[in-house]
């Protein structure tokens, strides 16, 4: 039997947003695997739309085409959203049939949009916690996508995880002092593991990729960094100790 054009659109469109979150977001993809069955496909959209904001202003030469890019996200936002049809784009299609976004969270994720104008200007961090400050609003919203309630903690630990991801090129350019973020680092996932110690064990695991900051402030992994990623992942899960 040939499947629908509207299944094969809907495997299409899930398929999209892997392939783009295994390349552009590669530990987040690998922690979907450990994130509840019920929960995944929904997550992956919203990291696929993540990620294709987040790659906006880079993929520009000139700031106002990215603000017109930025703007561009902030419509499919809202059709996401429920306003509107959803363009003809299979990222924004997912995100709306899997109601990826909800809409308490409006707010946050255009936040999350006007904080990545930032990098079309080219305006540097002025010290660490200016860099956790724009992190919170660009990427700690996405903690309280997956956990409405999530204790700040959570938002500040995702900050961390996605300032760790920066190499030390991009650390440099942006003004991002990676030693003093190592530093900061470890009493701000403290009070992460704390904060998922009071989660039930399902809810937890949607913030499994927090278990590897460590990973990402080392520069340099391993030759099997792979493997021992999906261990941390399966450990910390089991076990709740992030």
């Amino acid at each position: 039997m040939t499947a629908s054009p509207e299944a094969v659109a809907v495997t299409d469109n899930a398929a999209y947003c892997d392939d783009l979150l295994k390349e552009a977001d590669p530990h987040r993809w690998l922690a979907l695997r450990f994130a509840p069955a019920p929960r995944r496909r929904a997550l992956r959209a919203l990291y696929a739309v993540h990620a294709e904001i987040a790659r906006a202003p880079h993929a520009v030469s000139e700031a106002p085409l990215g603000e017109i890019r930025l703007q561009w996200w902030r419509e499919a936002i809202a059709e996401i959203l429920g306003e509107g049809a959803p363009r003809r784009h299979p990222v924004v299609q997912e995100g709306a049939a899997t109601h990826a976004i909800p809409p308490a969270a409006r707010d946050l994720v255009d936040g999350a949009i006007d904080a990545r104008a930032r990098f079309l200007y080219a305006e540097p961090f002025v010290d660490l916690e200016d860099a956790i400050a724009w992190a919170c609003a660009a990427e700690g919203y996405l903690a309280t996508v997956r956990t409405p309630h999530a204790d700040d903690a959570l938002v500040r630990a995702e900050a961390v995880f996605a300032l760790a991801g920066y190499d030390d090129e991009d650390a440099a350019k942006r003004g991002l002092d990676r030693p003093a973020l190592a530093q900061a680092a470890e009493p701000i996932m403290r009070d992460a593991a704390q904060a998922l110690a009071g989660l039930a064990p399902e809810e937890a695991g949607l913030h499994a990729h927090l278990a590897l900051v460590g990973r990402r402030l080392r520069a340099r992994p391993g030759p099997f960094a792979d493997v021992a990623d999906r261990w941390r992942l399966f450990t910390a899960t089991l076990t709740g100790r992030f």
